[in-house]
């Protein structure tokens, strides 16, 4: 992950929104060297498309579902290494899915509650902070 390829104009934009990206391509794909490569596509493509903008608030659910649309796409297309998708893909799946609460997210992901809870409180937690800075 390396902002020196990124344009002046848009440097904010990366360091708002890089982590967030490249953190959920990593969840998808197996290794670090095709996970630098897809971030290297996926961030122009985003602003070409105006996913994230300038100036701009982000929605966190097209951003997200940008992410793994994006990153299955070059993993089909490349025959790139995939991680375990149903495990992996759940934090995407919950933020995807617009959920207010754990329980919310608990049923959509058809966990129990004390499972989300435990497994999934400090990245919701992250997903939901992130939605309301922007």
């Amino acid at each position: 992950m390396n902002s020196s390829r990124v344009p002046k104009s848009y440097e904010s934009l990366y360091d708002k929104y890089a982590s967030i990206i490249y953190g959920n391509i990593c969840k998808v794909v197996d290794d670090k060297r095709s996970a630098d490569k897809i971030f290297r596509e996926i961030f122009p493509e985003m602003i070409r498309k105006k996913i994230i903008e300038r100036g701009k608030p982000v929605n966190i659910a097209i951003l997200l579902r940008f992410i793994y649309s994006f990153t299955s796409a070059r993993i089909s297309k490349n025959n790139t290494a995939q991680k375990d998708s149903e495990q992996k893909m759940s934090v995407i799946k919950l933020a995807c899915s617009d959920c207010s609460s754990l329980q919310q997210a608990a049923q959509r992901l058809g966990i129990a509650n004390h499972e989300a809870a435990k497994n999934l409180y400090y990245e919701f937690a992250a997903f939901k902070n992130q939605a309301s800075a922007v």
